[in-house]
């Protein structure tokens, strides 16, 4: 989210000026040779009243999630992503424990050997066990367990996500390969053996779940199995404020009577023009000119309307 810091500003007082009038106010009380004038620039602002004005700007926004450049060492949950397993008969998803050394980042059933199923990270400088550093990769379990990483969609997520990656060869046994959604096993979104590429548009809910799977097909031994996997998902429009200065105009005169408010952008040019008609409500009125901040300075008036 973005935060807006400005410096604080004081009005300047503004003194009735001793030249010739343009108009007159007419109210008891007041000398009729008036006229009010206001100089605003972009960086200084001398004005009877100042007014911050906090504008909310409305973007659709697309939320990139990516299991490799996500992946952490010391966090499960990790933001949107989990690193565990599921049991043998597909009934439940659990998180792993951390179960690291100098070569690998894993996450695992176990914090002991065997630690499969699990899910780690090839910290060294070469190639380990079919996998490449840096790579993500999954390993399935001696009693039917497979190695899995699941994303569960934030709140404010809206319409599809866009799912995109690949399973990697790895080591040399050959494994059986899943996405899920919701952990529904009856109707598996993609599968494969061993490796394969999925790129699918899935709608999704918040709370809904992604599961990146492996599973061993008649051992488990020599299982590890590289993951790519990236999902993009819309998300619902976030607030930002931005911050205008306005031209708040304090207006004293006689109520019911209407009053015929000026600019220009230039004095020297004795060209002004008709900004507002107000018929005094109040005594005094404060009135926003919401159009203040398109021009880089602006001098005001006010006279009787005519």
């Amino acid at each position: 989210m973005k935060t807006v810091k400005t410096d604080s500003m004081k009005p300047t007082p503004i003194s009735p000026p001793t030249g010739p009038a343009a108009g007159s106010f007419n109210g008891h009380h007041h000398k009729s040779n008036f006229f009010a004038v206001i100089k605003r620039n972009l960086l200084a602002l001398s004005l009877v009243s100042l007014m911050l004005a906090f504008a909310e700007c409305e973007q659709v926004y697309a939320d990139v999630f990516n299991l490799k450049t996500d992946f952490s060492a010391t966090n499960n949950p990790n933001g949107a992503w989990m690193y565990g397993w599921w049991d043998a008969n597909h009934s439940a998803f659990t998180n792993g424990v951390s179960n690291s050394d100098t070569a690998w980042t894993r996450w695992s059933r176990l914090a002991e050997y065997p630690y499969a199923p699990d899910v780690q990270r090839n910290d060294g400088s070469a190639e380990s066990a079919g996998v490449q550093p840096g790579q993500v990769s999954l390993h399935p379990g001696p009693g039917g367990e497979l190695g899995n990483v699941r994303w569960t969609a934030p709140k404010d997520i809206i319409g599809n996500a866009h799912i995109v990656g690949q399973f990697l060869p790895g080591d040399s046994g050959i494994m059986s390969v899943y996405v899920l959604k919701n952990g529904d096993w009856n109707n598996i979104l993609w599968q494969g053996t061993d490796s394969g590429t999925f790129d699918l548009s899935v709608p999704l809910a918040a709370g809904d779940t992604i599961d990146f799977a492996v599973g061993a097909i008649s051992s488990y031994s020599f299982g590890n199995t590289p993951i790519e996997a990236s999902i993009t998902c819309e998300s619902e429009p976030k607030p930002s404020l931005d911050i205008h200065l306005y031209a708040g105009l304090a207006i004293s005169g006689v109520i019911g009577t209407t009053y015929e408010i000026q600019y220009s952008t230039d004095l020297s040019s004795n060209t002004w023009q008709p900004l507002v008609d107000i018929t005094l409500p109040t005594n005094p009125y404060l009135y926003v000119d919401t159009t203040s901040p398109a021009s880089g300075q602006r001098f005001y008036r006010a006279a009787v309307k005519k």
